[in-house]
């Protein structure tokens, strides 16, 4: 009892509050499933993986993205999600975790601000910077993503350099590694800061090596190691260049292409530009700490497609932003509130208020202005279901758990918890296919809905599988016991007109 009365009481009510956050984000997760506005790429995909490595299968085969859980990224954290499967096999439980995962980070964000400056308010003030950053809000309402890890081991990471915790340090740098392979080029900028910031040289320039090191490794040895096809699996930069290889040394010779891929499309700068906006661009201020961010943006904007989506902040891609934008500002206000104090004629705690008023001011108006998902916790929309999403449910109840099933971008996530899965256009040795005709959003991906019918039709006209389930324009089709197939792993339907 002791121990409780002398816990600090600022601590407990910021935990309160992301409690509460942590459960609107998760309703929202929630409430999205359920409207079918989740997609086999990706929660489809990331579910199927971690419900196998919580039955075992630590090398986990994705029959979606035909590769398995450590060589289509190179992300062993997901490990850790494996035991909420064994609380109740759902895949809500993973959209669940990850808001979490996210919301917690600013916790150590918290601390680490409260012992820098020393002000509750405008700690609480950074916390809630980092929830209503649109790249935040779209990390966990974009389905589910492993980058949903990296917020929390960057907070960890720099409140042990903070606290000087030396096994936090380690633990939240094997974490970044083991999140996501590219997150080894963001620890060499983070080992610059601690060089140049926190004046430890040794270990700066070790994070250093370690940051290249993994990443190079991985893509070059152990990713390819455990591949079924031998390579890394996300070769191919566009205009950049196929390997990473190609992208340095095309950079290294041709300067002036780096930096046109930094600023062009102007998407990019806009990009920047929102990021520094949401933080009243206080982050400028502390140059040392901007350092990781630019290599943040330089890691997306090298890119050059098909995935144009790494190059904004509403998804995923976003996701170690929030925290670097913190941090920074943190970090700003810390370095020039005795001057700005001595200017305005303004106590030292008054400037904190002052500037956490400030802070709050441009985390609404980002907001406000991007149209911040988290807003939909109060759209009576959120919670209705509409006729044709039971017609879906009704027909997914009579697919056999076991059966090998194919099925559209907008069903897969529903059904992916099984050996065998595939996306249309894709079959391969699927039973059943599960067909919705009802227009959504990216409901009919990689195929558009006058394809999907196309499908539809030849599978019926060449008499490969028969409807066996309808309602409204949701079908289950099985397939004929007298088709066999020669080729089930290439096999698809024909989708051209």
């Amino acid at each position: 009892m002791e121990r409780i009365r002398n816990f600090p009481r600022d601590i407990g009510a910021v935990f309160a509050l992301l409690l509460l956050v942590w459960g609107i984000f998760s309703i929202i997760s929630i409430q999205t499933h359920n409207h079918f506005q989740t997609f086999g790429w990706d929660l489809g995909f990331f579910d199927q993986i971690i419900w196998k490595v919580s039955r075992g299968d630590l090398i986990a085969y994705s029959t979606i993205a035909h590769e398995n859980l450590l060589a289509d990224h190179f992300q062993p954290v997901l490990y850790f999600l494996a035991p909420l499967y064994m609380i109740k096999t759902d895949v809500r439980m993973i959209l669940i975790g990850q808001a979490f995962i996210v919301v917690m980070a600013a916790l150590p964000l918290y601390l680490l601000t409260k012992k820098t400056t020393k002000s509750l308010f405008f700690s609480f003030s950074i916390c809630m910077s980092y929830l209503l950053f649109i790249g935040t809000q779209w990390t966990i309402l974009n389905e589910f993503h492993q980058m949903a890890f990296a917020p929390l081991f960057l907070a960890l990471f720099f409140y042990s350099l903070e606290t000087r915790r030396t096994i936090m340090y380690w633990v939240s740098l094997g974490g970044l590694i083991g999140t996501k392979e590219e997150l080894g080029l963001l620890v060499v900028p983070l080992g610059l800061v601690v060089w140049l910031f926190y004046k430890k040289k040794r270990l700066g320039l070790v994070t250093m090596a370690i940051g290249l090191l993994s990443f190079f490794t991985l893509i070059y040895i152990i990713m390819p190691f455990f591949s079924v096809r031998g390579i890394y699996s996300h070769n191919d930069f566009g205009v950049a260049g196929y390997t990473v290889s190609d992208v340095l040394k095309k950079s290294i010779s041709d300067p002036l292409f780096f930096i046109r891929s930094m600023i062009i499309p102007e998407v990019k700068l806009r990009t920047v530009i929102s990021s520094l906006f949401s933080y009243g661009f206080l982050p400028l201020f502390s140059p040392i700490h901007m350092i990781p961010i630019i290599g943040h943006f330089a890691s997306r904007f090298i890119y050059a497609g098909p995935q144009f989506t790494k190059w904004v902040n509403v998804n995923h891609h976003a996701a170690p932003l929030g925290i670097l934008l913190s941090i920074a500002s943190v970090y700003s206000i810390s370095k020039y509130s005795d001057l700005i104090s001595r200017r305005i004629k303004l106590g030292r705690k008054n400037v904190f208020v002052l500037f956490g008023v400030y802070v709050i001011f441009f985390a609404l108006a980002q907001d406000v202005y991007f149209r911040g998902p988290i807003h939909s916790i109060a759209k009576m929309q959120l919670y209705e279901n509409q006729s044709w999403m039971s017609d879906i449910e009704e027909v997914l109840k009579k697919i056999p758990h076991d059966a090998p099933v194919s099925s559209q971008n907008n069903l897969v996530p529903h059904i992916s918890q099984r050996d065998n899965i595939s996306l249309l256009p894709e079959i391969r040795n699927a039973s059943y296919i599960a067909i919705d005709m009802h227009e959504s959003p990216n409901a009919f991906s990689p195929l558009t809905k006058n394809q999907m019918k196309v499908c539809f039709e030849d599978l019926l006209l060449n008499k490969k599988f028969s409807v066996i389930v309808q309602k409204g324009e949701a079908y289950l089709l099985k397939r004929n016991e007298d088709v066999k197939e020669t080729n089930n792993e290439l096999q698809e339907c024909k989708y051209e007109i």
